[in-house]
């Protein structure tokens, strides 16, 4: 045998000489020549059959029907031959082959054929259908309940070998039949992947509806003795405060409680919502002897959510003839007659400057009695 590197294209002649020898003495000599052309292939053919499997080299796992139809990605061809493992042979550049049974099969595409430059590729394709990937959903669609996931895969080829579950809200799990809670209610698109033994892959995705239940009693109030407080509890269907102190029902999500001593009064709520969500809020009742004026002295408008408005606190007040907002120029900034409107650090379309702002409020109590008070605010930013 004879073998050798090329370093150089062109045109090639080899000759092998053989000699014939008898008691020492050559008697006969004969040649072979033998002619190659030395070609740069780099590049100019590639056979390609795409992987679209994870198993190793393999083009496909075909686990829903026999047939396959292969994709050809190969590039500087003009001549295709395809082996299919079977025995059967195709010459189309994409050719459609169904296989006679289950299996895995050595494909071969040669491009370019007994050429000066051809080039091949070979991968697996596992052929084991039916499979499919299925789950059950069971519980309580309740924030912070238990949600039972059950694999209900079906395979042909058992057993299913691994799964891959997404809950739609950033967690995952691995495990064939988890347990999942979400914290919040809303709409989960789950999936489930799942895969056999012989590389068989499923997914299923289904929308679980988590109920949006949020029990809310109501904010913490503070009122004058004398007074109604007039709760609006949300969240459900079915509510039951504790205790029944100073109010007028305690199976309304809207009871009336009147207080005419001060003191402090807490009460409880349980609320049911119709798809069976359970939980509990609170509210506190402030009674106070006399009604009262408040105004922060800075506030800080920067979207946080936490002392964003420069607004009035009032307790016994029924009405504002006004609250009016200047700046050190005595232009005014703001004004409103709205109990809980306040002013947001806006001025003109932006925002206004740093510094020191005056105000006026002008109230009436609930005896009728107007009350009038003046003060100056930092907006801080």
């Amino acid at each position: 045998m004879i073998t050798g590197t090329p370093n150089q294209q062109g045109r090639y002649v080899v000759s092998v000489c053989a000699h014939e020898w008898r008691n020492g003495v050559r008697i006969n000599t004969v040649h072979r020549e033998f002619q190659f052309t030395v070609t740069n292939c780099s590049k100019a053919v590639v056979a390609d059959i795409p992987q679209f499997s994870d198993e190793y080299n393999t083009y496909i796992v075909s686990c829903k029907s026999k047939t396959v139809q292969f994709i050809n990605r190969s590039t500087g061809g003009f001549k295709y031959n395809w082996s299919f493992g079977t025995g059967d042979v195709s010459s189309d550049f994409q050719p459609t082959y169904t296989y006679p049974d289950t299996g895995t099969y050595t494909v071969k595409l040669i491009v370019n054929e007994g050429s000066t430059c051809p080039d091949s590729i070979s991968r697996f394709v596992k052929v084991y259908p039916d499979y499919s990937t299925q789950y059950d959903v069971a519980g309580l669609y309740c924030p912070n309940a238990p949600i039972q996931f059950t694999d209900k895969s079906e395979a042909t080829y058992k057993p299913v070998v691994r799964w891959e579950w997404n809950f739609g809200d950033g967690t995952t799990s691995d495990a064939q039949n988890p347990e999942h809670t979400y914290a919040v209610g809303g709409d989960y698109q789950v999936s489930l992947v799942s895969t056999s033994i012989k590389g068989c892959r499923d997914t299923s995705v289904k929308t679980v509806s988590i109920d949006r239940f949020v029990p809310f009693a109501g904010n913490d109030t503070i009122i004058v003795k004398g007074e109604s407080v007039y709760f609006n509890a949300t969240g459900g269907s079915i509510f039951e405060w504790s205790p029944p102190t100073n109010l007028n029902t305690t199976s309304s999500p809207t009871p009336i409680g009147y207080y005419p001593d001060t003191g402090q009064y807490n009460y409880n709520v349980y609320i049911k919502s119709p798809r069976g969500c359970e939980g509990n809020d609170s509210i506190r009742v402030w009674v106070v002897g006399q009604g009262s004026l408040f105004i922060p002295s800075a506030f800080t408008p920067n979207g946080d959510g936490k002392n964003d408005l420069l607004r009035p606190f009032a307790v016994g007040f029924t009405k504002y003839n006004y609250f009016r907002v200047f700046n050190r120029w005595g232009e005014l900034v703001f004004d409103t007659e709205r109990i809980g409107d306040g002013w947001d650090g806006i001025f003109k379309g932006k925002k206004a400057d740093l510094g020191t702002y005056f105000w006026l409020l002008s109230a009436v109590d609930k005896d009728g009695t107007t009350h009038q008070k003046k003060g100056d605010a930092v907006l801080i930013r």
